[in-house]
């Protein structure tokens, strides 16, 4: 009872605060991807830019609208550490697991955009591997587990393209460092930003954290740097690189393809 009051008087004080926000109709993204495709870059990236609010994973579904509105309160609850600006447009949270899904009521909402970012597998399997030994999980190593679940996870990327079309933008992972420049604007341009996105980013309460994105000590550098890694290589089940292959011909076909 206490924990509800409470809650209840945040949400008070925070409509108090941000009166625009609450009844602000707003637009929302999506930020649409698997595990290690750089996700958290691209977050931060977004979140550091005064007219997005969400950096992390909500670790939550969207059933309907009212789901929306629940994310916009959360953000407006927390400003502080979500930042929240008066030149805020869009209201934004990263989604990269199958259990958390999106309805398409929400993805057919003409005020919903959404950012499809795919990586290929084999750099997102050695990027598994690291993510085991830093977290000490076996089962992220597991070339059966992950095979199963970038698959899996691919296919319902597929899915969201065509059900958003030409709503949802597609980004190679890797023109995040091979061709940062180019990709930014071009994001930019294709939400309608004002203020440009920086290659440069914000640290946020929850950057490095394990469960909210990338938990490594990349992430908090608050720059974009290719990373040294062992020339270790690994390969990956031929499965993965069909899905990858076909996931990338029909998101390219369905959405607005970010040309760097």
């Amino acid at each position: 009872m206490k924990d509800s009051l409470k809650l209840n008087a945040r949400r008070a004080l925070a409509a108090a605060k941000w009166p625009r926000m609450v009844f602000y109709r707003g637009k929302y993204l999506f930020l649409l991807s698997h595990m290690r495709a750089r996700s958290s870059l691209l977050s931060h990236i977004l979140g550091s830019n005064q007219e997005i609010c969400g950096y992390k994973e909500e670790n939550r579904s969207y059933p309907n609208n009212r789901s929306l509105l629940f994310l916009r309160m959360r953000l407006m609850v927390n400003s502080e550490e979500y930042k929240l600006t008066n030149e805020t447009n869009y209201f934004m949270d990263k989604i990269v697991h199958n259990k958390f899904e999106i309805s398409p009521k929400i993805l057919e909402r003409e005020n919903t955009r959404a950012i499809l970012l795919v990586r290929e597998p084999v750099g997102t399997y050695q990027s598994m591997i690291r993510l085991a030994r830093l977290r000490k999980i076996d089962a992220y190593a597991n070339i059966d587990i992950f095979a199963d679940s970038y698959v899996q996870r691919l296919e319902k990327l597929v899915e969201y393209s065509v059900e958003m079309k030409k709503r949802a933008l597609y980004v190679d992972s890797d023109s995040l460092l091979d061709n940062i420049g180019p990709t930014l604007k071009n994001i930019s341009t294709n939400l309608n930003l004002s203020i440009p996105l920086s290659d440069q980013y914000q640290q946020f309460k929850d950057t490095g954290r394990p469960f909210s994105g990338d938990s490594s000590e990349s992430i908090k550098r608050g720059c974009i740097f290719k990373p040294k890694y062992d020339t270790e290589s690994h390969s990956v089940p031929e499965i993965c690189h069909v899905a990858y292959e076909t996931c990338v011909a029909e998101i390219e076909n369905n959405s607005i393809k970010i040309n760097a």
